[in-house]
């Protein structure tokens, strides 16, 4: 690129907007000037520089004091003198004694003066202005270096974030499942059972009585454009039914969406997927959930989940039967993050615990 072109670059950037430029270029003419000064330039310095230009461009750019005030000059206008025969003496009459002393002064000076001091001034001006144009160039890479701080530090605290809710999901799963196994401890354990599996714990199961006394849903989480009845959803199901068949028990099994917003990147044409983790929170294109509100009816299952579900009741001797519901954003199982320094990562964390499906399940009273 060239001098105009990087000038209209930098005075363009925000973050470099106020830097004083001075081009040095040997482009010469009004029109440049014109054009350098139009563009945000506080002036232009030749390459063929002289000392006085240099002095211009440092009051410019107020480094250097005006020189200018308002004491009279040295010089001043002789009054002719008036003869006594009434007529002006020749116009190279004498200059009074002080007058003419300043003058002398003023030309054994310039005589005494070598010639290299005016090449060395112009040297140190050109020294001085070529390290105050480094000293604004290191400024602004620090700025920008602080920046890169900022963010990395916002990206250290949504990672430590991240982490300290999944400790806390780990220590609440670790609870539950205590509690499941001292619940089943006194329950025979059938020989096809297979250890780990979500049918061997239901199998452990010994009456209808306990299922009622399980009246915590199991929550199952679902990503950001997923269907919410398929899936590992549809297998936790088949093992809560086939649980509940070789029991012999008689109830309806509730499975229950919830729909949660996600600070996602994109447009309505293109689509939208989730943003940056570093973005943050309330700089998101759109904070919701386009693709789980445009899913209507059947949209929300798999065909596997539709023909599970139709088949249950017939399988089960009408014992079982499933009802599904789209509770959309009815209930929130973590508050979503307020602060102003939130990034979209602890954002979407939280919307990926609040979006999942329920299931439950309420057994039918015994017929008398």
């Amino acid at each position: 690129m060239d001098g105009l072109q990087a000038v209209k670059i930098i005075k363009n950037d925000p973050r470099t907007a106020t830097i004083p430029i001075m081009m040095y270029t040997s482009q010469e003419g009004e029109l440049y000037v014109g054009q350098a000064r139009a563009l945000g330039a506080v002036g232009v310095l030749p390459k063929q520089v002289a000392p006085a230009d240099v002095s211009k461009v440092l009051f410019q750019l107020h480094l250097l004091e005006d020189r200018r005030d308002a004491r009279p000059s040295v010089l001043q206008p002789l009054a002719p003198r008036v003869d006594s025969s009434g007529g002006d003496e020749a116009a190279g009459a004498a200059a009074p004694p002080a007058a003419a002393a300043a003058l002398d002064q003023a030309a054994a000076r310039l005589a005494r003066r070598p010639a290299w001091a005016s090449a060395w001034m112009a040297l140190s001006t050109i020294a001085t202005a070529a390290l105050v144009l480094a000293l604004a160039l290191l400024w602004g890479q620090g700025r920008e270096l602080e920046g890169l701080r900022a963010r990395l530090a916002v990206a250290e605290s949504a990672i430590a974030a991240i982490d300290a809710r999944a400790t806390e999901r780990a220590a609440a799963f670790e609870v539950v499942r205590n509690a499941l196994q001292a619940l089943l401890a006194a329950a025979p354990v059938p020989a096809a059972a297979t250890a780990g599996s979500d049918a061997a714990l239901i199998q452990r199961i010994p009456s209808v009585a306990a299922l009622d006394g399980l009246d915590a849903p199991r929550v199952l989480p679902v990503g950001y454009g997923e269907a919410p009845f398929a899936g590992a959803r549809l297998d936790a199901l088949r093992a809560l039914a086939a649980g509940l068949e070789q029991h012999g028990a008689s109830g309806v099994v509730h499975v229950t969406s919830y729909t949660a917003d996600f600070c996602l990147a994109g447009n309505a044409s293109e689509g939208y997927s989730l943003a940056p983790d570093d973005l943050p929170a309330n700089s998101c294109d759109v904070t919701g959930n386009p693709h789980d509100d445009s899913l209507r009816g059947p949209q929300r299952e798999s065909r596997a989940f539709a023909e599970f579900v139709a088949a249950l009741p017939g399988r089960s001797h009408r014992t079982l039967s499933v009802v599904t519901r789209e509770a959309g954003r009815s209930r929130a199982l973590v508050a979503y993050p307020t602060g102003a320094d939130t990034s979209a990562a602890q954002w979407n964390a939280t919307a990926a615990s609040n979006q999942r499906v329920e299931i439950s399940f309420t057994p039918r009273p015994p017929s008398p």
